[in-house]
């Protein structure tokens, strides 16, 4: 193993040339060999600021790289079981965008293929890294508020207009909860500590061909716990806030979760409330740091593919409450769209 852990991207589109390029390019742990699009022009035009980096004609030659020990995967959503598997059997750890795939056995034959390999997956659910995020987790760790009784998580984004395999439900599932509420399902079992174990949910679509706008989810865990998740993609007031409700307490967080710009986290107890501010935060580099020693130190990760095969099966239940408008038990849908 090198020094610095060496990345491929695979994927061109707008997520990894705002975000991940820029980032593990920064990265004191990481070190970026190049690039791998749809086409070798979309990932010349990636990379165009980055003249250092590798411009790869094909997946298969980004793992043939032997500088390349990581591939982050970036592609559209039903791409991701394959690239994956490409990647896992080419001996690389892979780093990859939520969902993990679009039915349970696409996810599972990720984890199985990575477990007998020895091979590492990340998911990059980058909320989790926030300072804030973390916080958090540790009053409820800490017991601070008591027993959790009730999770709420509210994410919202500015109006989005898909094109491309974004606008075809048959490669990315349902638009925008799989670009936001699927990350709203994480937080909310990360911080309960428990899988989803059934979801009530309604949907809102707009546009022709109509592309889900919004969704609003009842969900329940195992012991009882319910929770509340709300995503949308019309909001004239974008934002993202989680409200944990205790025997003893509530703790309320609000602001970008993502790291960009500042949050606010108050607990309340005994009537009085405690507040503290967070500024912005470079979430994504922490979680590629986390993602890199990991590799390099042969330890555990988290989210790792295990946790991103729960959310999966979390979000088969969803959507088809969702689309069939009844309350679905976790396992009973094995399949997004």
């Amino acid at each position: 193993m090198t020094e610095r852990l060496g990345w491929a991207v695979v994927g061109a589109g707008r997520r990894a040339v705002e975000v991940m390029i820029p980032a593990l390019t920064a990265s004191p742990l990481s070190r970026l060999i190049g690039v791998c699009g749809s086409s070798a022009d979309q990932a010349r035009k990636a990379a165009a600021a980055w003249p250092e980096l590798e411009v790869f004609e094909t997946l298969s030659e980004a793992v043939k790289d032997p500088r390349v020990e990581a591939v982050y995967i970036s592609t559209p959503h039903y791409l991701h079981v394959p690239h994956a598997v490409q990647s896992i059997e080419a001996e690389k750890h892979v780093f990859i965008e939520a969902p993990l795939a679009l039915s349970v056995d696409g996810a599972n034959k990720i984890v199985e293929k990575a477990r007998k390999r020895g091979i590492k997956v990340g998911i990059a659910f980058q909320r989790r890294f926030h300072p804030a995020l973390a916080r958090l987790r540790e009053l409820i760790e800490d017991d601070e508020i008591g027993e959790l009784r009730h999770l709420s998580a509210r994410f919202c984004d500015p109006p989005f207009h898909p094109t491309g395999w974004w606008s075809d439900e048959s490669r990315a599932g349902p638009n925008t909860f799989l670009r936001s509420g699927i990350h709203a399902l994480d937080l909310l079992a990360w911080l309960k500590g428990q899988e989803i174990a059934e979801v009530a949910a309604l949907a809102t679509e707009a546009g022709d061909p109509p592309v889900n706008t919004a969704c609003s989810l009842i969900m329940r865990f195992p012991d009882q716990t319910t929770a509340l998740a709300l995503t949308a993609s019309d909001c004239g007031e974008p934002g993202q806030a989680l409200d944990l409700e205790g025997s003893r307490g509530r703790i309320k967080l609000e602001g970008d979760l993502s790291g960009a710009d500042s949050a606010l986290l108050a607990v309340t107890r005994q009537g009085k409330t405690e507040t503290i501010e967070f500024e912005p935060d470079d979430s994504v580099g922490r979680m590629i740091d986390a993602f890199t020693l990991a590799v390099q130190k042969d330890q555990l990760f988290s989210p790792d593919a295990c946790e991103g095969l729960a959310i999966v099966r979390a979000a088969c239940a969803a959507i088809e409450a969702m689309k069939a408008r009844r309350v679905v038990r976790v396992g009973e849908i094995l399949r997004l769209v």
